[in-house]
């Protein structure tokens, strides 16, 4: 077996359940499948309360910020959020321009661009 296999396959070994999308720059990012729900809807919620309290919004989690810099991030969104609806930004300006576009999600939210 070939040195570059057996990186390989201990990468496989080492990420587990992990998928991963390709970054701009070339490099990739990893993540686990079964924490997007709760990153997600904990972001959601954290905006909802930020915006209840007319406080600045949180920052996006380092996930939704890396669909930002994707190769393909019209594929990275669908691979990464499917269908979800607990995601605090729009979708065309992410998966289109790679940016953070804050929804509106309460009556005195604010709607503006984060990045």
């Amino acid at each position: 077996m070939a040195l570059e296999d057996k990186v390989k396959k201990l990468e496989k070994a080492v990420q587990g359940n992990m998928e991963s999308f390709e970054l701009a720059d070339g490099r990739r990012y990893y993540y686990d499948p079964g924490e997007i729900f709760s990153i997600t809807f904990q972001h959601f919620m954290n905006v909802l309360r930020a915006d209840h309290d007319r406080v600045a919004r949180p920052e996006a989690p380092e996930l939704v910020q890396a669909m930002a810099r994707a190769k393909n991030r019209r594929r990275a969104y669908q691979q990464v959020v499917g269908g979800l609806s607990f995601l605090a930004y729009e979708e065309e300006p992410l998966v289109e321009e790679g940016r953070l576009v804050l929804k509106r999600l309460t009556p005195e939210g604010p709607a503006t661009v984060e990045s």
